[in-house]
């Protein structure tokens, strides 16, 4: 009885995957209507262009696709670790345990602070909020590359990407019922 819950329960994950890939396709849409608008509006201020004006809401767009990204990266990881593992994707997509998504995510996260940072350098934001907005992004950094450099994991990747640890090969010969 047990065992059938704990087997069913782990399917539950199958929100988490759906509502992660819908926000992603929404955030994506919004970042395409957006990407779209802004053409139109710099296509009808040619002569006026500077490069603030065309840097600016294209950075905007850009941090959009990132956090898209993130989500989808989500959805993915979620399916294969918990529902089916043996879905056809590219080696660099595949994500072999919790840790792994969590180390992907942050890498996305410090690309999203850099490009939200970035964004409001060009704005020209008065110069104290702008450190002090780029000091809490550098301490976020700083605090994900320590948890992601300190942090144990129970699964290694080498450099040639064999997994050692609990996941690899001469460990997963095992039989699982969940």
């Amino acid at each position: 009885m047990i065992q059938r819950l704990f087997t069913f329960s782990r399917r539950l994950v199958i929100i988490a995957v759906v509502c992660s890939l819908i926000a992603s396709m929404l955030v994506l849409l919004t970042g395409t209507v957006e990407t779209l608008e802004v053409l139109y509006t710099l296509s009808s201020d040619w002569g006026k262009l500077s490069g603030k004006k065309v840097m600016v809401p294209l950075v905007e767009v850009t941090d959009l696709f990132l956090v898209g990204t993130v989500f989808y990266m989500v959805a993915l990881g979620l399916y294969e670790l918990f529902v089916d593992s043996r879905l056809r994707i590219p080696p660099w997509l595949e994500i072999r345990s919790v840790d792994e998504l969590k180390s992907r995510l942050a890498g996305v996260v410090v690309v999203v602070l850099g490009v939200s940072f970035l964004g409001e350098t060009v704005k020209g934001i008065k110069s104290l909020d702008l450190l002090l907005s780029g000091g809490a992004s550098a301490l976020v950094i700083v605090a994900l590359t320590y948890f992601l450099g300190n942090h144990t994991h129970n699964d290694r990747t080498t450099h040639d990407g064999e997994i050692t640890g609990a996941h690899s090969p001469e460990a997963t010969d095992k039989s699982y019922d969940i």
